[in-house]
């Protein structure tokens, strides 16, 4: 994506603040979010960029591997969605 195309889709994504959009590396950790994933999970761009998406999941999920099998499907496929319970900052639950 060139220079304007690339600055145009971060304000676009940055406009959405009612879903958390995460951009992950190949190997999980966090490289960027929007202001939307702040207000709904809790964390600020600083406590978050660099880590594991992982901790997002359950201890639950965590144990089956999920966070791992998803970052296998999107890189095979280019996406992954599954529907359950992700864990705030707070360590609250949410979703489903």
């Amino acid at each position: 994506m060139q220079g304007d195309d690339a600055w145009r889709l971060q304000l676009l994504i940055d406009a959405v603040i009612d879903y958390a959009i995460y951009m992950i590396d190949l190997d999980g950790r966090i490289v960027s979010r929007n202001s939307g994933a702040a207000r709904l999970k809790g964390y600020t761009a600083d406590e978050i960029i660099g880590q594991r998406f992982a901790k997002f999941f359950t201890p639950e999920d965590q144990a089956r591997e999920l966070p791992r099998n998803a970052l296998a499907t999107a890189a095979r496929t280019g996406r992954f969605e599954i529907e359950g319970w992700r864990i705030r900052k707070d360590g609250t639950k949410f979703g489903r």
